[in-house]
């Protein structure tokens, strides 16, 4: 019997008597408190892991992934909740340390590049990348904007994107000095359009000087049988479990990728061969002739002479991609060493130094064989990262 003051014997009877229940008591009010802000702080840190890891949206639709939460005790909003609601906060959480950032910025050039997505092949999306040099002279790059071009990637559609982008930044675009494009006629136009100096990016160049040598007529259908070899092999577990190493099939837009192909063949050339006899006997014993691929002696010769050339090409992009300096003054002398390791390690492919020459030619304007190629050489020794070149080279 509780006796006296009633409140107080009856907090002093809950807890002599009923302490353990009190307690979670009370535990469930605070809990009851916080689980509003405990509710909106998961489904923003959430909202932010798919943003940030390119997750889809539609995962939070996924029934076990509403398990994890339900678990928790806490609401999972939905997808079209879950973007309205958070999505403008976290652009805001993430936009204003740039904006604070490049808010010094005087003068600056852009990088662009435009791609379609392997599931929408009609809509156009463009990239800009901003470069300046702050206060230290120090360069400095960062991907500022990914932008919608539509179904129709025109100049003049570009140039509206541009503007749109630097303006969203707060950046003026009078203080737009200059643009790194790739070759694309639509790009080039939008680039002469809109800044004062325009560079054709010399990586992309070269991605196109390596293209242009495997579409020549004398290597592309050996190309286009390498393609066939590695898919046939790789689709099959039997076969593919053979090799001492995985055969790369080579893609259209992926730098150098064919040198990858060209190199896994000749890490692999006795098991492919032996697979292919393999086949080739198969195919003669059911009297279906002429079904298998076969890779002839020359078409060896042939492979290792392009996986050298290849190679080169590749060493050349790695110098003058990915780099934290400005590349442009050492940019010519590299294309001109490029061209005498060429010689030095095709001695006897006469033909693919021919092509290879045309091809730089074609994509750079260059008389690769002018007497002041020398000058355009010796300058490659003022930059730190030529030091791998002797001058005997």
């Amino acid at each position: 019997m509780i006796r006296g003051n009633r409140a107080s014997n009856l907090k002093s009877h809950l807890k002599i008597h009923h302490g353990f229940e009190l307690e979670e008591d009370k535990k469930k009010k605070r809990f009851s408190k916080s689980k509003k802000q405990d509710k909106d702080l998961l489904n923003m840190v959430i909202m932010e892991w798919i943003v940030v890891g390119q997750h889809p949206l539609s995962i939070v639709q996924e029934p076990l992934f509403k398990l994890i939460f339900t678990s928790l005790g806490v609401e999972l909003f939905s997808a079209n909740t879950l973007k309205e609601k958070y999505l403008p906060q976290l652009m805001a959480l993430y936009s204003n340390p740039i904006l604070e950032k490049i808010v010094t910025i005087d003068s600056f050039s852009i990088t662009s590049d435009g791609w379609t997505t392997s599931n929408s092949k009609k809509i156009h999306w463009s990239a800009m990348t901003v470069h300046w040099i702050n206060d230290q002279f120090q360069l400095n790059s960062m991907l500022l904007d990914i932008g919608d071009l539509g179904i129709s990637a025109t100049a003049e559609v570009i140039c509206r994107t541009w503007e749109y982008q630097i303006k969203k930044w707060n950046l003026e675009d009078k203080n737009l000095c200059g643009t790194t494009l790739d070759g694309a006629a639509n790009y080039q136009k939008a680039g002469s359009e809109t800044a004062i100096f325009n560079v054709w990016c010399f990586c992309n160049r070269l991605h196109l000087v390596a293209k242009h040598i495997l579409k020549n007529p004398k290597h592309y259908d050996l190309y286009k049988k390498c393609r066939k070899i590695v898919s046939s092999i790789n689709k099959s577990f039997a076969k593919s479990s053979k090799l001492n190493t995985p055969l790369l099939q080579p893609g259209e837009t992926r730098w150098n990728s064919a040198q990858h192909m060209f190199a896994s063949l000749i890490n692999n050339r006795d098991e492919v061969n032996e697979i292919l006899d393999d086949e080739l006997m198969v195919d003669n014993s059911s009297g279906e002739f002429g079904n298998v691929v076969e890779l002839t002696t020359e078409d060896w010769e042939n492979i290792g002479g392009l996986n050298i050339l290849l190679e080169v090409i590749g060493e050349t992009l790695c110098l003058l991609e990915k780099e934290s300096n400005p590349t442009l003054p050492d940019a010519f002398p590299n294309i001109y060493i490029l061209y005498h390791f060429i010689i030095e390690k095709l001695k006897i492919y006469k033909e693919l130094i021919k092509i290879a020459k045309e091809s730089i030619t074609k994509y750079f304007k260059l008389n690769l064989d002018a007497e002041e190629n020398e000058l355009y050489i010796a300058a490659a020794f003022f930059f730190t990262k030529m030091e791998r070149l002797s001058l005997d080279s």
